[in-house]
């Protein structure tokens, strides 16, 4: 699921939910050659994969969600370092300048691509394709 350019930069999309222990291996496997990865939840609804997973130290995590979902998660959910809560929708590009550009990267959509007209999903895909250079 990750690959690795020469720009040491990934994007692995999840789509199944069966995968959720492989998700988490290949994060937690990154190699120590490469920069630490940043993590892109395309949206986060009410999901607590960063308390599960609980990243190492330095990992930027990002859950993006509509401005009302990051409402209440800021009022459930305590904060932590490197922990961005993006209000946002997905299909607006906006929210893609606060991803680091010069790190890898994993991003998860499996709560999204069955909402979104293929044209959007489409859409966000390129737009995290056009700032993380190596997607599969």
């Amino acid at each position: 699921m990750i690959s690795q350019g020469s720009r040491s930069t990934a994007i692995s999309v999840s789509a199944w939910r069966s995968g959720r222990r492989r998700w988490t291996c290949a994060f937690r496997t990154f190699s120590p050659e490469i920069p630490t990865p940043s993590c892109c939840i395309s949206v986060a609804g009410l999901d607590t994969r960063i308390f599960r997973v609980d990243p190492p130290p330095g990992v930027d995590w990002f859950d993006v969600d509509y401005p009302e979902v990051i409402e209440l998660r800021r009022k459930l959910y305590p904060s932590r370092d490197h922990y961005h809560l993006v209000a946002s929708s997905v299909t607006q590009p906006d929210w893609l300048a606060e991803v680091p550009r010069n790190r890898p990267a994993i991003v998860v959509a499996e709560g999204l691509t069955p909402y979104l007209p293929a044209h959007e999903g489409h859409a966000c895909l390129r737009g995290l394709s056009r700032i993380l250079p190596v997607a599969n």
